[in-house]
């Protein structure tokens, strides 16, 4: 897939998402994902703000405007879990783990191996709401930047280990 086709194709898929066409929707995914079984169905009426594939094009994540984030499986076309509460999500470089930043300042980790995913029970702990996430292009570092004027980085080879607090005088937006 060309790179112009694939944004032309986020974008189609951020504007019927956007009016609630859900069979458009499972159509562009259809389309992106010729070998999938079936298209992942978002389980209730929503306005996506975020639709994001794993490098490896094996798993996706969507966020609706109601802050809940739907993880599924793009060749079986089943979700995996719905998560309430996301303001935000990535996922690796290699595509194995993605990180959801919540509202209650915790950052889920779910990690894919081979058509199982482990939830890691010792999820981020943050004293700030990060309102956007996202790893390093090398995949080394997960970097969370918040409203309350902090950036925090972890270390992504090292079980997530918090190596860095930054305070700005500014919120941080990337």
């Amino acid at each position: 897939v060309s790179i112009p086709l694939l944004i032309n194709s986020f974008q189609l898929i951020e504007k019927v998402a956007a009016n609630d066409d859900i069979e458009g929707f499972k159509n562009i995914l259809h389309q992106m994902c010729p070998n999938s079984l079936a298209p992942i169905v978002y389980p209730h009426s929503f306005k996506a703000r975020v639709v994001k594939y794993n490098s490896k094009k094996e798993t996706v994540c969507l966020l609706g405007s109601d802050n809940v984030a739907v993880y599924g499986d793009v060749k079986t076309g089943k979700i995996i879990d719905t998560i309430p509460n996301v303001l935000d999500f990535a996922f690796s470089p290699n595509g194995k783990t993605l990180a959801l930043a919540k509202d209650d300042g915790k950052v889920l980790l779910i990690t894919s191996n081979e058509g199982t995913y482990e939830y890691d029970d010792n999820s981020i702990e943050a004293t700030a709401i990060f309102q956007q996430i996202f790893f390093s292009e090398d995949g080394l570092y997960l970097i969370g930047s918040s409203s309350d004027k902090v950036v925090c980085i972890w270390d992504a080879s090292d079980n997530f280990v918090e190596k860095a607090r930054l305070q700005h005088k500014l919120p941080v937006n990337y």
